[in-house]
């Protein structure tokens, strides 16, 4: 199968799906329902990854690489007081397949239901996941790589294994790697942290303006590519560093082709919070602005009703205990219609909880 060059995220969720995709998502349950055995069960993390319908668990080992060509379920069971809670996420690779986002969307659905409605639902694009998703992938940081699963990252074959230009960016909880496409010295800058992966040797090359977090996540990163291959040869540099030619052999280009400035760093995302409200009390759905600003209050909520609450880095779909069947259907459409409507960026994280089910990071946000 062909892998899409691109795709709508405004119809990555299940309320969007076409017959035809949901007839052969269903067509499948039966073999995808051995997947979930045991899911939950137990505080810790289990990832499936969307293979032809269905869903093949990740082991354990590969926890944290996640490749564009494919989709993924992420499954967070951790303890609060004596119970048991839940965060789903269904993970978006940016040439991911139709059927591949829209299964791993549909199965999110399929474990909520199996674990009695309670948890905690997300949906994550490629390169921007929420600050939680990226939590949980902390020694290596979380690995964004092109092409899909089957690529390979921990078998290494000298004469075939195709280099990498993996970048180190963000801060704090969001520090996380992923692959540059082309291996150009033009793609690399001096606020970040850059490693060249031939296989066998890793070269770490530290921009003069990176973080002591980004460096900190390199470091990590090569040391578990180490312990997985075993004899890697490790070299670590400095900007400005005469061993760092051996950085620029593998790119074209050279160090005078280094850029001051990450591009990425221009793209600001609002700080202003609004709280929309999706109500069918008049008889239809309507959608309106309850709030808007720094101060939105939690007693403004209505559990009558469903609320969209952009918080700027990313959306909440809040779902009140007496909410309508038509608000719960509609709810995440609405969100990502929203979005779209609004000009906020499409690849914001989306997470729909329930009334009574919201976890710290939703509370947070409240003045």
């Amino acid at each position: 199968m062909l892998k899409a060059k691109s795709y709508n995220f405004a119809e990555s969720n299940i309320a969007l799906f076409g017959s035809d995709l949901e007839k052969n998502i269903k067509k499948n349950a039966a073999e995808s329902d051995k997947a979930w055995e045991g899911a939950g069960k137990a505080p810790g993390l289990e990832i499936w990854r969307v293979k032809a319908f269905k869903l093949m668990k990740v082991p354990k080992e590969e926890h944290g690489t996640f490749y564009s060509g494919d989709s993924y379920i992420v499954l967070n069971t951790y303890k609060k007081g004596d119970a048991l809670k839940w965060d789903v996420h269904f993970w978006i690779g940016k040439d991911s397949s139709q059927d591949e986002y829209g299964t791993a969307a549909y199965k999110t659905v399929e474990i909520d239901d199996i674990l009695g409605g309670t948890p905690v639902q997300h949906r994550e694009v490629q390169s921007f996941e929420s600050t939680l998703f990226r939590g949980y992938f902390k020694d290596p940081p979380l690995m964004t790589l092109d092409g899909g699963f089957d690529s390979g990252f921990r078998h290494v074959e000298e004469k075939k294994y195709e280099p990498r230009l993996l970048w180190v960016k963000g801060k704090g909880k969001r520090v996380a790697v992923r692959q540059v496409p082309e291996m150009k010295a033009s793609n690399v800058n001096s606020g970040d942290v850059f490693v060249v992966d031939l296989g066998r040797q890793l070269i770490q090359w530290n921009g003069k303006k990176a973080g002591a977090g980004e460096k900190g996540k390199a470091g990590q990163l090569v040391r578990a590519l180490d312990d997985q291959r075993g004899s890697v040869d490790i070299l670590v540099c400095e900007e400005g560093d005469e061993d760092c030619g051996k950085f620029f052999e593998h790119l074209e280009g050279g160090a005078d082709d280094v850029g001051d400035h990450d591009p990425d760093s221009d793209e600001k995302q609002s700080d202003e919070k609004v709280l929309m409200q999706l109500s069918d009390e008049s008889g239809t759905l309507s959608f309106t602005e309850k709030a808007k600003g720094a101060n939105i209050k939690r007693d403004q909520l209505n559990s009558d009703d469903v609320f969209i609450f952009d918080v700027g880095a990313e959306i909440f779909v809040w779902i009140g205990k007496g909410a309508s069947g038509d608000e719960k259907k509609n709810a995440m459409q609405y969100a990502t219609t929203y979005l779209k409507d609004s000009g906020r960026p499409v690849y914001l994280p989306v997470t729909r909880l329930l009334e009574g089910g919201e976890n710290e990071v939703f509370e947070s946000y409240f003045g």
